[in-house]
Formats: structure tokens, sequence, C-alpha cells
């Protein structure tokens, strides 16, 4: 599984965010004890600043490498292998309208994303084939890596294969998705 670099994209949506991210982690690697507190709330308001800019709107994904579908409701079928064998399945909808790219930009793994949450860094291997690669930041349990292979039926359905890494275990998933409705404006 390739490492994403710091220079690569979050999953928030920052301007520069990866090298916005490396400042972060240098200012935490850089804390001692004697300094935890200021850099806590250094950290906190770096937190709080990554979250305005998400809602603001403004993404650094490169969004023409994310694959191309259209915008509407989805109806999304999962399965998640864990590392014991036990299967999860689910069948969702989602509305995704303005920014369909979302339906791949997710977190498969078990414990819960801090708040500076994922990377995504998107590849396109064909017409209708892409990778997808992510890392994501746990809540006490370092950090997940995953590696995400969609194929595109059309612009309406697709199906993704994912290899999660987390905590030293490995799990698959597997999605399948195909658009059921246009979004009503």
């Amino acid at each position: 599984m390739p490492k994403l670099k710091d220079t690569e994209n979050i999953g928030l949506g920052l301007k520069n965010g990866g090298q916005r991210k490396a400042r972060l982690r240098d200012i935490a690697d850089a804390c001692s004890d004697s300094r935890a507190r200021l850099c806590k709330i250094i950290l906190n308001l770096a937190s709080i600043a990554t979250v305005l800019v998400t809602f603001l709107g403004v993404s650094t994904a490169d969004d023409t490498a994310f694959p191309r579908v259209k915008g509407g409701i989805w109806e999304l079928s999962a399965e998640r292998t864990l590392p014991g064998g036990n299967v999860q399945t689910w069948i969702r909808k989602a509305r995704h309208c303005q920014n369909p790219s979302l339906l791949f930009q997710g977190y498969w793994g078990l414990a819960g994303v801090e708040k500076g949450g994922c990377r995504f860094k998107p590849m396109k291997m064909s017409e209708s084939r892409y990778r997808i690669d992510s890392e994501c930041m746990l809540r006490g349990a370092g950090k997940a890596v995953a590696e995400s292979k969609i194929t595109l039926t059309g612009d309406s359905a697709f199906e993704m294969e994912v290899d999660v890494f987390e905590r030293g275990r490995h799990f698959r998933a597997t999605e399948s998705g195909r658009l059921i409705a246009d979004c009503v404006q």
C-alpha cells in the first residue's frame, strides 16, 4: 500500500491541505509535557479552522481524478469482512446532488476518525477504472490506510473493492452503487 505524501489532498477539502496537515503534525510532534496545554489549544484552533474551511466549500481534491458519476440519489449495497471473518452487510440510500465524488470518500474501518479526517489520492487508471488511496487519522489508534478500486458502468453505477489496513489488521469491503433518482431542485 503506497503511503500518501503530506502535500496530497485532505478529505476535508483544505487549500494546500497536506502542507497545513504536515505543519499540524510538526506542532504535535514538537509538543512536550510542559507545553501540552498550549499545543492542544493550537491544534484545536487549527481543527476548527479546518471545519470552517470545509463548510465554506473550498476543496483541494482533484475532482477530475475522482470517478465521474451523476449526482442524485444512490442506492448502495455494501459488505465488510472483518479480520476475524465476520461479515457485515448493509443497504442504504445516499443523496449526493452537488458533489457525487463524496460517494468515493469514506472511511471503511472500525475506529472513530479524528477531527483532521482523511486524505484521499484519486487516480484515473482508464476510462472506467479508478483507484483511490486514503489515509485516515483515528482517535487513539494511529492511522488507517486503504486502497479502493472502482469500476464504473456508465455514469450511474459502480462497483468498488476496498482493502483496509488498520492497527496491524487487514480487512476488505465491497460496495455496489446505482443511481435510483435525480435530485429535485
